[in-house]
């Protein structure tokens, strides 16, 4: 199974004429081993070998760092169903691809998703509304009333 490099979530707001307005929490990281790794031991038990390529060795959720994701944007609609404004909330770019990840130990691994989630933690953002950019808290980010969640890979390999 290949990840992509960003994952976009989109969250339903509209039942027919009337707007969802429910807050729905979100993180900043979310890890998607507890859904891939069995997944990936499922294609391996069902599926032929011939039919859809899968790795022997069915990586340990000890070696799930690869599959982690860190907020990067948040799309927000302020109005009603039939009107309003939508608002993005931007995380400063700084997570970049490795640049050459053959060969590398599943603890260098590790390491830099590490490192990346600490980079992350710390970043700035951004509310971007038509001309006006200005920066927020984070608070004001996970608080906000998400239509669209966008998650970029903390560890981005030389081919994503």
């Amino acid at each position: 199974l290949k990840l992509p490099p960003v994952l976009c979530l989109h969250l339903q707001r509209r039942y027919g004429a009337h707007k969802i307005s429910d807050f729905v929490q979100f993180d900043l990281f979310i890890d998607l081993a507890s859904i891939v790794l069995p997944a990936q031991k499922h294609l391996k038990e069902r599926v032929p070998d011939e039919a859809i390529p899968v790795p022997d060795d069915v990586p340990s959720k000890d070696e799930s760092t690869t599959f982690t994701y860190a907020l990067c944007a948040v799309v927000e609609h302020k109005g009603g169903a039939r009107s309003g404004h939508y608002v993005t909330y931007r995380r400063e770019a700084i997570l970049r691809k490795a640049q050459k990840t053959e060969g590398l130990a599943e603890d260098d691994l590790r390491l830099e998703t590490e490192r990346n989630k600490d980079k992350v933690a710390r970043s700035k953002w951004y509310r971007v509304s038509d001309s006006s950019v200005v920066e927020v808290e984070l608070k004001d980010v996970l608080q906000s009333q998400a239509y669209l969640l966008f998650y970029e890979r903390l560890y981005l390999s030389a081919d994503d």
